[in-house]
């Protein structure tokens, strides 16, 4: 495994950290081929002169990736919290899609013991044939074929989301608002208010093609939050409405790290997602070289393995889960000089 070194800001000394990288397009390689694993580029090394009162916060930003992808967070933040460091005490979580929903649970209280142990909890798979999809598969690959398309981070544009957008509400087959808050409620359990602790929702604007990101300032029902979070085009599902606007998943925004600029450490957990992962490391590079301290984490080549191709296959969580567990052990060691600098 390569190494990158990052320098700390103020007064703490340079520490190394590794920050596992790997493309999605490697799940498909077989076990056996020693494909070499990259390593996330450094932060810049200049420090920062930026007096911004969360310079010495931290944030966490949870990605998308079906409820495979949150099944891999879970894991990471687990085998990370067993080794004494605790992601779950960021002064602020980033949610996006299915990391939206863990991030309302970390939020609320539930504890990583109880996460980890739902997600790997046998599947009851149920008898006979899968039932017919309540959408049109082909129209909803259509949809997002912008957005797969991307060659660049650059032309992720508020046009192209709205071009996503417009696609998305054209469908005559596809998921209903009403289905989608029903299966948020489900999603978030017994959790019906937002959390006191600090926590932002990203969602797409189908109209203007911004990112908006909700809090529990804005006085909009969590579980209607939920589904306009991860009203995914791709799996069929119609935007939602918050008030007079429609959005979609928050992953037609990839990274959505703006949110958390000025923090003086983001950890960024990406399992993939809706855009392919080289467009969201360029969103990570670009927010490096604007000066953020950033620390972004992928599924290695075991844990690509263990997710298999298909984010919503459920067979797919448990192995997920335990196969982001060790990983995460390989990265604490390192990762501890990152979010618990001298003086936390």
């Amino acid at each position: 495994m390569r190494e990158t070194h990052m320098s700390s800001y103020g007064s703490i000394a340079p520490r190394k950290i590794v920050a596992i990288l790997m493309t999605a397009a490697a799940a498909l390689l077989p076990a056996s081929c020693g494909a070499a694993v990259p390593v996330a580029s450094a932060p810049p090394a200049t420090p920062t002169t930026s007096l911004s009162p969360f310079a010495q916060q931290r944030a966490l930003i949870l990605g998308g990736g079906g409820p495979v992808g949150r099944a891999w967070e879970i894991g990471i933040i687990k085998g990370l919290a067993d080794a004494g460091i605790d992601l779950t005490q960021a002064d602020l979580v980033v949610g996006t899609s299915n990391g939206a929903i863990l991030g309302v649970q970390l939020r609320a209280g539930k504890t990583l013991e109880s996460l980890y142990a739902t997600a790997i909890a046998p599947v009851t798979a149920p008898a006979g044939p899968s039932p017919a999809p309540a959408y049109d598969v082909a129209y909803a690959a259509d949809a997002v074929q912008p957005l797969l398309q991307l060659t660049s981070a650059a032309a992720l544009t508020p046009e192209l989301r709205i071009e996503v957008g417009r696609r998305a509400l054209g469908a005559t087959k596809a998921i209903g608002e009403d289905a989608q808050i029903k299966s948020a409620l489900s999603n978030l359990g017994d959790i019906r208010e937002w959390p006191r602790a600090a926590l932002k929702i990203a969602a797409g604007d189908v109209t203007d093609g911004t990112m908006r990101f909700f809090d529990s300032g804005q006085g909009v029902a969590i579980e209607r939050v939920i589904a306009a979070a991860t009203a995914n085009p791709q799996s069929g599902k119609l935007p939602v409405s918050v008030a007079d606007r429609r959005y979609m998943d928050g992953s037609v925004g990839g990274a959505n790290l703006d949110v958390a600029g000025g923090y003086g450490a983001i950890v960024a957990l990406l399992p993939p997602a809706l855009l392919r992962p080289e467009i969201v490391r360029q969103q990570v590079e670009a927010a490096r070289a604007r000066g953020e301290r950033i620390v972004s984490l992928e599924p290695d080549a075991d844990s690509l393995l263990a997710m298999g191709t298909d984010r919503f296959d459920t067979t797919r969580i448990k192995p997920t889960a335990e196969a982001a567990l060790r990983q995460a052990a390989k990265i604490a060691v390192e990762l501890r000089a990152f979010w618990m600098p001298t003086g936390r």
